[in-house]
């Protein structure tokens, strides 16, 4: 129970609680063992979200996993303002995140692949995936969008963390 309190307690810090503010990454980082790939439909809104806050949350519980966002379909030119403006309130620079593609290496290089209301290209349908579908769209939603995915990213950081 203390761990669900200190994720949730992490998840939600405050912008001002921070040192300057966190960067997403958009290819795996080679200093951990594992990755946890998360896509959304063009890749700079929910999958953005999802990779900063659980990189946040493994750190914070000395997971070595870290979170990579990318395009499931065609990827914006750029992470969407009000996405990017959300995210910096709670310490996360992404502006200068350019989204991308998902390739066949980033399925082959994922411990976990995980699609939030997306599928698979066509060409990649043969890795295994699990499924965000209740996750509210960015467009209409953002706090909720982003709530949704706190609590998932919350629950895999357990699943994670053993």
């Amino acid at each position: 129970m203390q761990l669900n309190r200190l994720l949730n307690l992490i998840l939600r810090l405050p912008a001002l609680a921070l040192v300057g503010c966190a960067s997403v990454p958009s290819s795996p980082a080679s200093s951990r063992a594992e990755t946890v790939l998360f896509l959304c439909p063009h890749g700079g809104a929910k999958s953005v979200a999802a990779a900063a806050y659980f990189e946040r949350a493994a750190q914070a519980s000395g997971i070595p996993i870290t979170a990579v966002a990318a395009s499931a379909e065609d990827p914006y030119d750029a992470v969407p303002a009000p996405v990017a403006e959300r995210l910096e309130r709670d310490g996360f620079c992404v502006r200068e995140l350019v989204p991308r593609r998902v390739t066949r290496d980033d399925l082959g290089g994922a411990a976990r692949v995980v699609l939030i209301d997306c599928e698979l290209p066509p060409e990649l349908r043969d890795a295994k995936a699990e499924l965000w579908s209740d996750v509210p769209m960015i467009s209409v939603d953002l706090d909720g969008s982003v709530a949704a995915i706190q609590q998932h990213v919350e629950t895999l950081v357990r699943e994670l963390g053993g």
